[in-house]
């Protein structure tokens, strides 16, 4: 029955259906629409919502980073402040700031003093140094100090690496002695040079009686007034130009070993007298193209002559400047220079500071040596077996250095030095010439460099 009856509703229904058919197709698409514009909306407030709180993390984060990235600015600072010679880098891992500095390394050394009853032998061997190296180091030092002159006090500084000694530093209270290998593999001692520092001094004094009394009233150091004294000598006549009331001007250096505080040594750099209504005695310090320090005039004129040495040691003359027989040609000839006696090979110096200007053979002169000297001197050396071998054409020669060995090459009769003094182009007697005062005169870039350095003391006295 119940079958039945559904079945009869479900036919009456039908037709019904069949002619609502738009009308159920209309509201089945509002309800589509309207769900369709719910689920927009609610996916819409979700995305909002995680929008804002994506901007609000990323905000965190960029705050973050700016406040981590003003943190190391801040530490580097700090950092570079109180290490200097660190680099810093920046590395950045899981969010984290890491600092690393490069490796230092750092040389590692013991210093020992020595006491009564110590030597050093026995100091090296407290750092386990075998004998063979002990020995090495010890006769190493002894070339500039004998182990005898180590005195209670003295301090060595041994550097280890790995239980190997490296180098040692000897220390005195003068000076510090490294002692290492060379290049050659061999234990070599070398000073160390002290670090200096230069302090100036500018006194200008009113003579009261004698200069000497005067500067050394005035503290002067003694080296620096005797200097004053032997320079304006070549000048003037201390007993007779000088007077009460004339003024001396002088400039001079103190050396100081910056270590030990200790004075090295004075140095006088300038000097200058008025005297006799305004005449003025000045000389300046300055240092030549061979090293060597003497004091000129404003003219670049020296205080001290020329003071050639003999070219031979130990010899004598056995032929003098001037007419003789000539021993090869058998008649009368000038002879321009002096003849040495030498055996073969005996060593030929350097009469003067100078510059080699002619080294090779040379005619009669055989093989030959000319050096120019100052003030258009020249000497030459003739005769000669060999050359040193150190020497060539244009270098700088000292004053009794080895240029050479006596022979018997060219025209000659047996080994002999035959040595010339050349004066502007003319040979001159080297006998007289040595009896001569002759001052050295500054000429052409040598001139220009010393004026350069009188400008430069000149200035450095002003600002005192």
């Amino acid at each position: 029955m119940y079958n039945y009856q559904n079945f009869y509703i479900f036919k009456k229904i039908i037709p019904i259906i069949k002619k609502k058919n738009w009308l159920i197709l209309a509201i089945l698409i509002a309800i589509i629409l309207t769900l369709t514009i719910l689920v927009t909306f609610i996916n819409s407030t979700k995305i909002n919502h995680l929008k804002n709180t994506n901007i609000a993390n990323t905000s965190l984060i960029e705050k973050s980073m700016i406040i981590e990235e003003e943190a190391y600015k801040s530490f580097t600072k700090t950092e570079d402040s109180r290490i200097s010679n660190l680099t810093l880098e920046k590395k950045s891992t899981n969010n984290e700031i890491i600092i690393e500095a490069p490796e230092i390394k750092n040389e590692v050394y013991e210093v020992v003093t020595f006491k009564a009853g110590d030597n050093f032998i026995k100091v090296l061997k407290a750092y386990n140094v075998d004998s063979k190296t002990s020995i090495a180091l010890s006769d190493a030092l002894g070339k500039i100090i004998p182990s005898n002159l180590i005195r209670i006090g003295d301090k060595l500084k041994v550097f280890n690496n790995n239980n190997t000694v490296d180098k040692i530093i000897f220390i005195t209270k003068n000076e510090e002695i490294l002692i290492k290998k060379d290049l050659e593999n061999q234990y070599k001692a070398t000073i160390i040079p002290p670090i200096l520092e230069k302090q100036y001094s500018l006194k200008k004094l009113t003579i009261n009686g004698t200069v000497y009394k005067t500067a050394q009233e005035s503290k002067i150091p003694p080296d620096v007034i005797n200097r004053i004294i032997a320079n304006h000598s070549q000048d003037l006549n201390f007993n007779k130009d000088i007077k009460d009331g004339d003024e001396i001007t002088i400039f001079y250096s103190t050396n100081i070993n910056s270590s030990n505080n200790k004075i090295l040594e004075y140095k006088l750099i300038y000097s200058s007298i008025k005297y006799k209504n305004e005449r003025n005695s000045k000389f300046f310090r300055y240092k030549d193209t061979y090293g060597n320090e003497a004091f000129y005039n404003s003219d670049g004129i020296s205080v001290n002559k020329i003071i050639f040495i003999p070219p031979v040691s130990n010899s004598k003359i056995t032929s003098r400047y001037g007419m003789r027989m000539h021993p090869v040609l058998g008649y009368e000839k000038m002879h321009r220079g002096d003849d040495y006696q030498a055996s073969l090979n005996s060593p030929i110096v350097a009469t003067a500071d100078g510059q080699i200007d002619f080294i090779g053979e040379k005619g009669d002169y055989g093989n030959y040596i000319r050096i120019n000297h100052k003030s258009g001197l020249q000497t030459a050396y003739a005769h000669l077996n060999k050359y040193s071998k150190s020497i060539k054409r244009g270098d700088s020669i000292k004053q009794g250095e080895i240029i050479g060995y006596a022979g018997s090459s060219g025209l000659s009769t047996g080994p002999h030095l035959h040595y010339e003094v050349i004066r502007n182009g003319e040979k001159i007697d080297p006998s007289n010439f040595t009896k001569e005062i002759t001052r050295v005169n500054l000429e052409d870039n040598e001139l220009l460099s010393f004026k350069k350095e009188r400008n430069k003391i000149i200035q450095l006295m002003e600002a005192y």
